[in-house]
């Protein structure tokens, strides 16, 4: 009798709940995400991964087809970090701060970000016919469950760890992102593909 075929979702979860860091396995499934990652209503053309650049190498990066008044190609930019990795830590009992992870991810973003906007052979390498077309997506990073590195000290409730760090992204984004980056977990990733497993090619 043959085994039966772990699930996409499946198999990502379990890369998620590894005891070691999977990043670079875990990137191999936003491809089947690309309804999270790319802009509404335009299509995918071309998947880059681990572009190098002179400040590092970009983890994934989608070339998009939208409509407005005519057609134009959109590169969106996407850092993936473990999801052994929490993005924030408690500083004090009212207060998280980001953790180095997460720091790290917005930095390295905003580098390649303005490198490839100001990269002439770049944007005519994958037909982006202006620099506003380089756009930020965003950040993956961690699982729902790990959202805050508990300190050695006292401990938050799970609850309250969850409302704060829910609390902290809605602030880094009200003051800081503005809506040009996003920050989600692996779990959202692994929503789509228990909800569209077809998109899942093998």
């Amino acid at each position: 009798m043959s085994a039966v075929a772990a699930k996409p979702s499946d198999e990502l979860r379990t890369l998620m709940n590894d005891s070691s860091q999977r990043e670079v396995e875990c990137q191999n499934y936003l491809q089947h995400a690309h309804v999270l990652l790319a802009p509404p209503l335009s299509r995918v053309v071309q998947i880059v991964r681990e572009q190098v650049a002179m400040a590092g190498r970009s983890d994934y990066f989608l070339l998009c087809e939208v409509t407005e008044v005519g057609l134009r190609r959109r590169l969106i930019l996407w850092e993936a970090k473990a999801p052994q990795l929490a993005p924030f830590e408690v500083a004090t009992r009212n207060r998280l701060i980001p953790s180095r992870a997460l720091i790290e991810a917005e930095n390295q973003l905003l580098y390649y970000f303005d490198e490839y906007r100001s990269n002439g052979q770049f944007l005519d390498r994958y037909q982006i016919r202006h620099p506003d077309d380089v756009k930020l997506g965003g950040i993956v990073i961690g699982r729902d469950d790990n959202l805050v590195k508990q300190s050695t000290g006292e401990r938050l409730p799970d609850e309250v760890a969850q409302q704060m760090a829910s609390s902290a992204l809605r602030i880094r984004d009200e003051h800081f992102y503005r809506g040009r980056l996003r920050v989600m977990t692996w779990d959202r990733v692994a929503g789509v593909l228990d909800l569209n497993p077809v998109q899942y090619g093998g």
